[in-house]
């Protein structure tokens, strides 16, 4: 399979003096959305001006193991991991308590534990290995609620055999090796996650609420490289709790003997999590790991190094590990994927990721040139400018202050990288474009799913662990998730390609996927920015971001406030921005409308209504307090506040509108609500009437 080459655009010195209306051409933008990206090559005169001193720029770098990137190997190694502490809670040994993802069913034949199992499951709740397009016929449409898995009893499982001779020709390994495999690994597990199952009332895969700071089942293994097999850094020593600790699931304190779970440290009751039901010898079982570290989580995130670098060390000590490589992408590319694609590799490598932008460096030290990326995001023609303050006064100011910007957003973040470092498949946040400009090094490896294949690209996802999915839906915003362009759950899928050299700049589109590796050291900066054409793409992004739980880095509505404001403010007659403002403005009312009805309903049913306008920060950065318990949507009109019982306590939660009147509808309590109100409404429903007026004339 090979993937098509993005069109690299050479756009002249005059054009890069006003970078974001050549990339607004309608041209452009089609070749944007039609690629997910574009590569610009300035002429050879363009000089990119920077101060950033090597020698004084330091980080601490991640380190990316390769294998666990893949999201099928991390799969296998979490579901080894729970099958692991579940045995060993029954004081299982030999084959059962195996710490390998797989075992060998023949010459040259392994059988993935985890294949096995999901691929059971994929079959019994009869989900196909194809994908669906999207079901509204919405091209851009991107996230979906993922199907949960239906558990049926392991005995009407075992008896199905046209379930085995499918799994036989899926895995090409004879059904009844593959009905051994279950008997003697998984049917102990399976029957417990089913029981689990009927105690919580649910015939589903069981998905437990992970605690607050939830540990990742990987983060406690290490490679030992004598025998390829994992070990374990825990000590098994049994300390007595500390007098005030409480059990992480029913959330009391120690009344009754408290375990430490061996996996997450986290101290937990006998009795919340047991396993009298299973046919085993009740008193065999040892509480060595709680319920959320047997049944497992999606939590996964990267080491970091215990070493600090200079941008110059770093650069030293790679330069000299790689090798010349511009006339070698191709079998760089081939030995990257076979290290990520390898379940058993080990191969682990440092990434510089995510630095700040030096704050000593100020827009007098690099000048104004329009395509610095400490300059693009507070362009004229950009919205992002909007961002550093709701207030009209300070929109036209030359340079925002350091408080006012969104560090890796507005203000550049630093990447620096070594052979095979890579960046995992991910969108900008909220759907914003952003530019990434390359100082020195050896070249990057970047690929692209634009718009249109978004929703096919997560069905294919999903296709592949839908377990994890399941336990997390926010999965592929954070940065952690690898598939090849070459895996076959990726053919049907546009994708494609393109490698940046030192110069030249990638500006990534709305709501396109990319990924990418280094094939050496390099040293890049990247920020985020928009354009008029952006914002029905960033009200996109708020009504994706609600089924993930993902939360907004901007107040999208604050911003469109702002775009209203200036509107306003300018000579109707000299403005050539009608198309932004009046789609601010239909944005804009449809979402006052919306609220203005919930807070109707509300008020109807009851409920108290308070205002805190007065209060509000009129800001559009975002802080911890502005988002919904429930789907993590950002207040901005108002919200609910609603008493939430929990059994031990009573707990006062916030939520969005639409889910107060869910949760109201459910309770019937409407003495445990109040809604809040944060804005001004009557100064909202002046400006868009006044903005009304002036389209209209």
């Amino acid at each position: 399979m090979s993937l098509e080459i993005v069109p690299e655009l050479r756009p002249t010195l005059e054009e890069l003096e006003d970078p974001i209306e050549y990339l607004s051409r309608p041209q452009v933008v089609r070749l944007g959305l039609r690629y997910g990206l574009l590569k610009l090559c300035p002429p050879a005169e363009f000089q990119y001006r920077s101060n950033i001193d090597k020698d004084t720029v330091s980080f601490t770098p991640r380190l990316q193991k390769l294998a666990e990137l893949q999201l099928l190997n991390r799969a296998r190694w979490f579901f080894i991991k729970q099958l692991y502490n579940f045995n060993d809670n029954i004081s299982l040994n030999g084959n059962n308590s195996k710490r390998f993802p797989y075992i060998e069913v023949g010459t040259n034949a392994n059988l993935y534990i985890y294949d096995l199992f999901i691929n059971l499951l994929k079959d019994v709740n009869s989900i196909p290995n194809n994908k669906e397009a999207s079901p509204n016929n919405d091209k851009f449409q991107t996230f979906h609620t993922f199907t949960n898995l239906m558990l049926p009893p392991s005995n009407q499982i075992k008896k199905d055999m046209k379930t085995w001779i499918r799994l036989s020709k899926l895995l090409n390994i004879d059904k009844d090796i593959l009905l051994s495999v279950f008997n003697e690994y998984l049917n102990n597990y399976y029957d417990f996650l089913y029981h689990f199952n009927n105690k919580v009332k649910s015939h589903h895969l069981p998905v437990i609420a992970p605690n607050i700071n939830p540990v990742s089942l990987l983060d406690e293994n290490i490679y030992d490289y004598e025998d390829t097999k994992l070990t374990h850094n825990y000590d098994t020593a049994q300390l007595p709790p500390p007098d005030d600790i409480e059990c992480h699931i029913c959330h009391i304190e120690n009344d009754s003997p408290l375990h430490e779970c061996k996996t997450c440290n986290n101290w937990f009751h006998f009795n919340c999590f047991e396993l009298a039901y299973l046919n085993i010898n009740y008193s065999s079982i040892v509480p060595n790991h709680c319920h959320e570290c047997v049944i497992g989580n999606a939590t996964y995130g990267f080491t970091i190094d215990k070493n600090e670098f200079t941008i110059a060390q770093f650069a030293k000590l790679y330069k000299d590990l790689q090798t010349d490589v511009d006339d070698d992408i191709h079998s760089l590319e081939n030995e990257f994927w076979d290290k990520v694609n390898n379940c058993m590799s080990k191969d682990v490598v440092k990434y510089g990721a995510d630095i700040p932008y030096p704050e000593s460096i100020s827009h007098e030290k690099i000048g104004q040139q329009p395509m610095n990326l400490l300059n693009l995001p507070n362009n004229k023609r950009s919205l992002l400018r909007f961002c550093k303050d709701n207030s009209i006064n300070n929109m036209f100011e030359d340079e925002p202050s350091q408080d006012d910007q969104i560090s890796g957003m507005t203000l550049p973040w630093l990447y620096i990288g070594s052979k095979f470092s890579t960046f995992c498949w991910h969108m900008e946040d909220q759907y914003t474009l952003s530019a990434n400009y390359q100082h020195e090094g050896a070249p990057k490896v970047w690929y692209s799913i634009p718009p249109q294949s978004c929703y096919d690209f997560g069905e294919a996802l999903y296709q592949s662990t839908p377990d994890l999915f399941i336990k997390d839906q926010n999965l592929v915003h954070q940065l952690t998730c690898l598939v090849s362009p070459y895996d076959p759950i990726m053919k049907d899928l546009k994708i494609f390609k393109v490698v940046q050299y030192p110069g030249e700049f990638i500006i990534t589109f709305p709501q396109c996927y990319h990924s990418g590796f280094n094939t050496g050291y390099n040293f890049n900066e990247a920020v985020n920015f928009t354009t008029n054409f952006w914002i029905n793409f960033g009200v996109r992004a708020v009504s994706d971001y609600k089924f993930t739980r993902k939360k907004c880095v901007f107040d999208i509505y604050l911003l469109l406030k702002s775009i209203l404001n200036e509107f306003l403010a300018s000579n109707h007659k000299m403005t050539t921005n009608l198309g932004l403002y009046r789609d601010a403005f239909n944005v804009l009312l449809n979402e006052v409308n919306t609220e203005m009805k919930r807070i109707s309903k509300l008020s109807e049913m009851g409920v108290k209504i308070i205002n805190h306008s007065e209060s509000n920060n009129q800001s559009g950065l975002l802080d911890n307090e502005s988002f919904c318990h429930i789907c993590h949507t950002t207040f901005t009109f108002a919200y609910c506040q609603f008493e939430h019982d929990t059994h031990v306590s009573i707990e006062t939660v916030c939520l969005c509108l639409e889910h107060g009147l869910k949760q109201l509808s459910r309770t019937m309590a409407t003495g445990r609500f109040t809604v809040n109100i944060k804005q001004d409404m009557d100064d909202v429903f002046q400006l868009l009437r006044q903005c009304g007026e002036k389209l209209d004339h």
